[in-house]
């Protein structure tokens, strides 16, 4: 007995060891841990009862709507949104993970960069770079079991095998430690997050959003299709918003037909699916200064943002199943421009 207990201390105190500098290898790789515990905990939730009448689906800028906890439970809001986690695919795969424990909501409002229809994030695109916060938040994303029976993961064997990889890693174990001291700004509740800081935006023209080019993807837009198709085979109608960008960003990408482009693909998987998606046409713009870089509000940004156009969006979205009023609390103005 004592000889299997020497054995055993002496067997955790070399994986201890070990480790050691893997915990110190994967914290200085991973970029990511605030968004990444928001990650967590919104998977986690989705086991949770309790059903929702509005689903917000989207990326890291889509964070910023339902801000006040009282509207959002009036009207039944979650924010299910989460930071890139690989390109389009993750929506259709999180609205049949969230189907598995809820009754469909009654209407799904949807908002991604409009990169996202490119390859940029795809973690099935060429090239992946395995040490990239998306890849990583892909990997923490999908289950094991998942990995080995989805049809796409079966058609990417080398995605699956550097998601196991990352999947391994220990960030999972230590990434709470850190989350107390800096969520602050996070609402478990509503699903809603912005940076607490008073980072205001000043224009720079390196900015992603301005270099990348929209060279639409054909996987993108079949994750999108999927996506659409099972919207629409459980009865929930989406209605597609853009999030508020810089003016700044606005005008260039205005003037060389970025939004034209974009628009074009959308107004295409509209018209396939013409009592499902209802696609909201303008692209807000607000001061710089409202943004802590070229594509996410700040606080003051968000504050503007959930006090006018988000609730213009949530009577658009009740609309589209037949419930025109807003809860206590909402505005009456036109959610139509």
């Amino acid at each position: 007995m004592k000889r299997f207990l020497k054995r055993l201390t002496l067997f955790a105190s070399i994986f201890i060891i070990l480790q050691i500098p893997l915990l110190l290898i994967s914290w200085h790789l991973d970029k990511n841990q605030l968004s990444m515990h928001i990650e967590l905990d919104k998977l986690e939730r989705i086991k949770q009862a309790g059903d929702h009448d509005i689903l917000i689906m989207g990326d890291s800028r889509a964070f910023a709507m339902n801000r006040d906890a009282e509207f959002a439970s009036a009207n039944s809001i979650y924010n299910l949104s989460l930071a890139n986690p690989g390109g389009l695919y993750p929506y259709p795969y999180l609205l049949k993970r969230y189907l598995k424990y809820h009754k469909p909501p009654s209407a799904i409002i949807l908002s991604f960069i409009p990169l996202m229809l490119t390859d940029e994030w795809d973690i099935f695109a060429e090239d992946v770079d395995l040490t990239a916060a998306t890849f990583y938040r892909s990997a923490r994303l999908y289950s094991i079991s998942d990995m080995l029976t989805e049809p796409v993961f079966r058609e990417h064997p080398m995605t699956v095998a550097r998601m196991l990889l990352r999947y391994l890693s220990p960030n999972k174990i230590y990434e709470k430690l850190k989350f107390n001291s800096d969520i602050n700004g996070y609402k478990p509740e509503t699903g809603y997050f912005t940076v607490r800081e008073t980072k205001e935006w000043n224009f720079d023209p390196d900015v992603y959003l301005l270099n990348t080019p929209l060279e639409i993807s054909d996987k993108a837009v079949l994750f999108m299709d999927y996506f659409l198709s099972i919207a629409r085979d459980n009865d929930i109608p989406v209605v597609l918003y853009n999030m508020p960008i810089p003016e700044s960003v606005y005008r260039i990408r205005s003037e060389d037909g970025f939004y034209s482009k974009y628009f074009q693909v959308i107004d295409e998987m509209a018209a396939k699916y013409p009592n499902t998606l209802t696609v909201y046409r303008e692209i807000e713009y607000y001061p710089d200064n409202y943004f802590i870089d070229g594509s996410h509000l700040n606080e003051k940004g968000a504050v503007k943002f959930n006090h006018s156009d988000f609730v213009d969006i949530v009577q658009m979205t009740k609309q589209c199943y037949n419930e025109p009023a807003l809860a206590e609390g909402g505005s009456k103005k036109s959610p139509l421009k």
